[in-house]
Formats: C-alpha cells, structure tokens, sequence
C-alpha cells in the first residue's frame, strides 16, 4: 500500500484509521442499498467524495474495506467487554451486561453487518484468521467468566468453551429471528435466564417427581426455575434441592 499523505505531510497511522472509517461510513448507505456485490470501488469513491487513486491507498480492494470493519468493530466489542469484566460486580451482572452490550452493537445496523459477515466469509485466509483471532478474543473472555463463577461456587462444573458458544449463539436468533416473543432485550433476559436456571421442574430425575401429588407435596416453590448453570447447594431431599433459595 502506498504512504497517504494530506498537503504533502504524511499521515499518522490514527489518521489514516479515522480517514478510513470516515470513508467507510459514507458508503453504508449505498452497500446496503445495492449489496456489496453490486457496489463498485469507483462507487465507493464518489460515496466517499475521494478519487477512486485516493481510495486505493486506503483499501486496495473491497476485501480491505469489509476486513476493517469487521475488526473496528470487533475491536470495540471486546473493549467493551474486557471493561465491564474488569468492574467489580458479581460475575452473573458481568455476563449479562456484556451481552446488553453486545446486542445493542448488533442492533445498531443489524442489516449492514448481516450484509458484512457474509462477504467475510468470502476473505482469504489471512482476512478469515484476523476476523477469527478477535472472536476468538471475545469468546475467551466469556469463557474465563464463566470460570470464575465456578471457582467461586456460583455455577457448576460445565463445558465452559461449550457454555460460552451458546451464548454467543443466542444472540444471533434475537437478533435474525422471525418469529419474535418480545423485543431484543425481553427475549435476551428471557434466554439469559433459562441458560443460569434451566426448564426442568425434576433436577433429580426422580420419575416420581413428575407426579402432580408429589409436586404438590414435596414441592414448596414447585413454580421456581431450578438451575442448570447455578449450582444446587447439597441437600438430603428433593424438596431443598427443588427450591434452594427461601421462599
């Protein structure tokens, strides 16, 4: 890539990154409009108000263009992200505030990225191992929270690699479904909360358990959520281990 330079004067790397963003965002529009297929370099430059030589020095080809987006942005998640993990707060407020983050970057401009993601996956190696590299960042941080609350009691032993794929996983069908239950937000609590507390009203797998009269009996908060992720604290009967937090 050949040096950029502003009347002469050679730029700064940090100028040459806000150049590019500024470049990139007078294009949104027109990608989104046309597709990133359908939209020309020469487009780009006259979106951008810039000879189409001048957009060469920034981004050599469309490739550039969708690989520095995705890493600015995913750049300005995991930031985020190591932020908040950073802040003293229970490690549960941790994962869910990450998440509220996370969604709210999605939402931002959910059909431009949707748009972006799919020509990521067209780069070449190189691009896909940059893109990767910062996911994977993301992904790490979620998984050493998750290990900090089982070191700390507050989860039980789990696939934490697995654990923190879900929730990543979880944020794409809020955001593309089309069969939605509530907004965004509603529904991330919702998934947040079947994910810490689990569905099933017999963690002891007890047959007799499913039984309404041995609900009934046995059960002081039978409508209580019982934890798949949160750990259950040690108990002799069915009933403690049914409802482990006071009514």
């Amino acid at each position: 890539m050949r040096s950029q330079y502003a009347q002469g004067i050679p730029l700064t790397e940090e100028e040459i990154n806000r150049r590019r963003h500024e470049i990139f965002k007078s294009s949104v529009a027109l990608i989104l409009k046309q597709g990133f297929n359908d939209t020309s370099m020469q487009e780009i430059a006259e979106a951008a108000g810039v000879g189409k030589s001048t957009l060469y020095d920034y981004f050599p080809t469309k490739d550039h263009v969708v690989l520095f987006v995705l890493e600015e942005e995913l750049d300005n998640l995991n930031a985020q992200a190591e932020s908040i993990a950073a802040q003293a707060m229970p490690v549960q407020e941790k994962l869910t505030k990450i998440l509220e983050a996370q969604l709210e970057f999605l939402l931002k401009n959910k059909n431009f990225f949707m748009e972006i993601t799919m020509q990521a996956a067209q780069l070449g190696q190189a691009g896909q191992q940059d893109i990767m590299k910062r996911r994977y960042a993301y992904q790490d941080l979620l998984r050493s929270l998750l290990e900090q609350g089982i070191r700390e009691g507050l989860f039980r032993p789990v696939n934490t690699r697995l654990a923190a794929r879900v929730l990543i996983e979880i944020m794409e069908v809020l955001i593309y479904t089309t069969r939605p239950t509530g907004t965004p937000g509603e529904m991330l609590a919702d998934a947040l909360d079947m994910f810490m507390h689990g569905i099933s009203l017999n963690p002891t797998g007890d047959p007799d358990a499913r039984h309404p009269e041995f609900m009934q009996r046995k059960s002081p908060c039978r409508n209580s959520s019982f934890p798949s992720l949160t750990s259950r604290p040690a108990s002799k009967t069915w009933a403690e281990k049914a409802c482990p937090w006071p009514n």
